[in-house]
């Protein structure tokens, strides 16, 4: 974790300096790719002291860094192929928010079992036993060894992060739509307040939580664009 907290300011440091977005994303890439060199190295013949920790490395912290990677992934590739039209934006980031659900359907078992943080499978998949075990199976369809978990729980935690950033890229283009194209009563105008301790959003007089904030942009957009 030490080593996690070191590549994420070596990462915030790259990205308060860095100020073109295609070379931040490749610099912030080659970090994560680092560090996950390291922790390759110093796990490759490590001797756990129980399979308690053993879990938990393969659970909890290698897939930290491998998210990481597979993030700036994403990110590089929705960003080098992202269309400069608002149009064709908006409908872009909607298809990769439907990528987002595809991957989670297409591994459904397994992301139930890792986000709801259940145990009673981790000896199977977050072992070396188990996990030579799984890398040895092979489907009866394609006959390809099935990957390992902590590479698929890797792949859910940036999924997520990656939902997040399409979701405020959705926002801003919202705001945008809602700002040069429609027009709402002064009283209806949407803002946000944060008088108490749980912000909300406001729109006339329906009071939204800010939790339901960014679904209610998605939702809105899909709207909009779906009659232009």
């Amino acid at each position: 974790m030490q080593l996690y907290a070191q590549m994420q300011e070596e990462i915030g440091q790259l990205e308060a300096l860095s100020k073109n977005e295609i070379t931040r994303l490749e610099g912030c890439f080659s970090i994560t790719l680092s560090y996950l060199g390291k922790i390759k190295k110093r796990s490759a013949s490590y001797v756990f002291s129980d399979e308690k920790d053993e879990i938990h490395f393969f659970k909890n912290i290698k897939p930290l860094f491998m998210a990481a990677i597979e993030y700036y992934t994403l990110l590089y590739q929705a960003v080098l192929f992202k269309p400069a039209d608002n149009d064709q934006l908006a409908v872009y980031w909607l298809q990769q928010l439907k990528r987002v659900d595809r991957f989670n359907n297409r591994h459904r078992e397994f992301y139930q079992y890792y986000i709801s943080g259940r145990t009673h499978r981790d000896k199977f998949y977050f072992t070396r036993a188990g996990i030579a075990k799984n890398i040895r199976d092979r489907s009866p369809v394609d006959k390809k060894p099935s990957d390992p978990a902590y590479y698929l729980a890797a792949r859910i935690l940036a999924q997520q992060q990656y939902r997040m950033y399409v979701e405020m890229e959705l926002e801003m283009l919202a705001r945008g739509v809602l700002n040069n194209n429609l027009s709402f009563p002064e009283t209806d105008l949407p803002y946000l307040s944060f008088a108490t301790d749980t912000a909300v959003f406001s729109l006339g007089n329906t009071m939204i939580p800010f939790s339901g904030f960014k679904q209610y942009f998605v939702s809105l957009i899909s709207i909009l664009f779906s009659y232009r």
